[in-house]
């Protein structure tokens, strides 16, 4: 019950996160905060994901991944994460053809 709900509050999180806040502006106060919503939305999306592998809902642990890689190209442990999730939804063809 506490997973359920907490895999509810991440999934609205990362539903609220409608890209950078105010991405025209680039006063020097705005940066910290657009960086730290940012990351925000990132962490929750890589605990989503984590929270999907351990849940055995594979498909949707790579469709979020997805979405984190995404957002973040260079973020090697996604990448990494994505292949095993494909291999353990028994895809191991899609492990590689999900990188390009």
């Amino acid at each position: 019950m506490i997973l359920l709900r907490f895999r509810v509050a991440l999934e609205r999180v990362i539903a609220l996160y409608d890209g950078d806040l105010l991405p025209s502006c680039y006063e020097d106060w705005i940066i910290p905060k657009r960086e730290g919503l940012r990351q925000a939305y990132l962490n929750a999306l890589e605990r989503l994901v984590c929270l999907l592998e351990e849940q055995r809902d594979y498909q949707s642990a790579i469709q979020n991944a997805q979405r984190l890689l995404l957002q973040d190209p260079l973020h090697e442990t996604a990448y990494r994460r994505l292949i095993r999730l494909h291999a353990l939804n028994g895809d191991p063809s899609r492990r590689i053809a999900s990188l390009s």
